[in-house]
């Protein structure tokens, strides 16, 4: 079975790949699977048909040239398609009905045979190479790279990725899978939580102008392989908070040399299985730099680049550093921060590159975060995984109720992996914004065209406040002398950005301190209001005395 499933709205038009490779045959047979539906499939699933879900099939033997691209029915080049592969795929699918439209949650479930007619041609009991997916990977409601050639079967001729790896051009091989039962072989995986950057304010995204910024990428070894320390490199990029597309020219790599390419030290073979690779480099900032990303500190001062956020997305990409290294996961971006608020502002800035002008689409989505908060503190969690989640962060942690030095803590033990961020929004406020921008592409769908939107990263904040606790408020805003921010659904935001490829808007969060609704110096207390109240009735007393004494002449 293979699946694609993702977290906020997806357009149609989305592929899979499904790869199968016989190293004794040297047969590789790639199918590919595209969802066409833009409303919710039954239960039970869909099968392949149009407006459904379209598929193909390629295949080459040894180091020759792809062929194919037919569908379900025989076509002229050679390559028939499994009937049993055709008669059983099935697509889930869960679709709104507003424009653009999206299908928030969508899978394909397939059954591949072994043997028999239309048999993949991947025999028990030998081991097969397998490519689910071999374009990216969805991560966290967008997609990143795993490593492999980018599949291309519009190329004349066809450009997939080879089975075995290859050097040029660069491709990781296919991961390997077991037909009789036992564990796969993994590859080396790396999660956003294995980013951060460390210096004298702490580790997390913030970049620090005035102490070393040590960057680290700590992926995990999870095949039976022991390597080098040095064995992969990492490339280190960063751009402002927010979201930006791959390819931005605002994507920089780190501005030190090691940052490139930054590799770990220590034993040969050392990062056996289950343990991790430390790659990483550090930066110290030049007197631009440090103007370009705190000019408040250094009034009059000139920077270098153009202005830039304090915080930071950090993307790494790995690569082998030599010989091929398996990767089950090899790009990740950390684009989580961390800030208190009684009233927060902070800007995001979103960008699509090269691809301005054009729409950009924000889906918000608040956890710990309610209207009105209960007075009571809610009950510990029944559940072991959250017992479990609140003895490993200590110190009396209340879900929802996490005050600065906490979360602090908690900051503390999601960069140095000894929790994860999906842990820390279980117990802090939280808001994350999922985008998505305007391909400028259009579909047919039942109720007419439609938008098709490809996805950016995602941003996440964790809020912490001290003091009392009532509810919060939150809001995406435009910035001053920004672009405008419609809301056309509940917490679901279209923003234009320009010919300039990108455009700032404020995230705003609000705890509020008093009952009622009032914030840090919002609503008055209720000793106040009736005071306001006896003043009020007192000048309206003497007004009448006045007027009066006016009427019959009295001084």
């Amino acid at each position: 079975m293979a699946r694609q499933a993702g977290r906020g709205p997806r357009g149609p038009r989305r592929s899979i790949y499904v790869g199968l490779y016989n190293p004794t045959t040297t047969v590789a047979t790639i199918f590919k699977f595209t969802r066409d539906a833009t409303t919710s499939t039954p239960l039970g699933g869909a099968p392949i048909g149009a407006g459904v879900m379209s598929t193909a099939v390629y295949q080459r033997t040894g180091t020759g040239l792809w062929s194919g691209g037919n569908g379900v029915d025989a076509g002229t080049t050679g390559v028939t398609y499994p009937s049993e592969v055709a008669a059983k795929a099935r697509l889930d699918a869960v679709c709104g009905t507003s424009d653009p439209i999206i299908c928030d949650d969508w899978g394909l479930r397939l059954r591949i045979p072994r043997a028999g007619p239309g048999a993949s041609r991947c025999p028990t009991p030998s081991r097969c190479g397998s490519k689910s997916s071999p374009t990216t990977r969805l991560v966290d409601g967008g997609e990143v790279p795993d490593g492999r050639l980018e599949p291309d079967d519009t190329a004349d001729p066809l450009l997939f990725p080879a089975p075995e790896g290859s050097a040029s051009p660069a491709s990781a091989a296919w991961s390997p899978i077991s037909l009789t039962g036992g564990s796969c072989v993994a590859g080396v995986e790396l999660e956003n939580g294995d980013l951060s950057v460390t210096n004298a304010l702490g580790a997390g995204t913030r970049i620090d102008v005035n102490s070393a910024n040590a960057f680290h990428a700590k992926p995990i070894n999870n095949t039976t392989t022991p390597y080098n320390p040095d064995s992969i490199k990492a490339h280190f990029r960063i751009a402002d908070w927010g979201s930006a597309v791959g390819d931005s020219p605002r994507w920089l790599t780190v501005p030190d040399p090691g940052c490139e390419a930054a590799v770990g030290t220590g034993s040969p073979g050392s990062i056996t299985g289950g343990t991790r690779f430390d790659l990483g480099c550090s930066w110290t900032l030049t007197a631009g730099q440090k103007c370009a990303y705190r000019p408040d500190l250094f009034p009059g001062c000139t920077p270098d680049p153009g202005p830039r956020y304090a915080h930071q997305c950090i993307l790494t990409e790995l690569q082998s550093n030599g010989p091929p290294v398996p990767f089950q996961k090899s790009s990740a971006w950390n684009n989580f921060d961390f800030d208190h608020s009684s009233s927060l502002e902070r800007k995001a800035r979103l960008d699509v590159g090269t691809l301005g002008p054009r729409d950009v689409y924000v889906y918000v989505t608040a956890t710990n975060m309610p209207d009105t908060v209960a007075t009571d503190a809610p009950p510990p969690p029944t559940d072991k995984r959250g017992a479990a989640l609140l003895e490993r962060v200590g110190g009396g942690i209340v879900p929802g109720r996490v005050n600065a030095e906490q979360a602090k803590r908690l900051q503390s033990l999601a960069a140095t992996g000894q929790i994860s961020y999906e842990d820390v929004a279980k117990v802090m406020p939280t808001l994350a914004a999922y985008v998505w921008h305007d391909t400028g592409t259009t579909v047919k769908s039942a109720g007419g065209s439609s938008k098709l939107l490809e996805a950016q990263p995602s941003f996440t904040l964790f809020v912490s406040h001290d003091g009392p606790l009532y509810g919060w408020r939150h809001a995406l805003q435009a910035a001053a002398g920004g672009a405008a921010v419609t809301e056309i659904a509940k917490n679901y935001f279209r923003i234009g950005v320009g010919a300039a490829g990108s455009v700032e808007v404020v995230t705003a969060v609000e705890a509020l301190e008093q009952p009622g609704g009032g914030g840090a110096g919002g609503a008055w207390p209720p000793w106040m209001l009736v005071l306001l109240v006896i003043i009020g009735i007192l000048f309206l007393v003497a007004l009448i005395r006045l007027g009066r004494r006016l009427a019959a002449g009295t001084p």
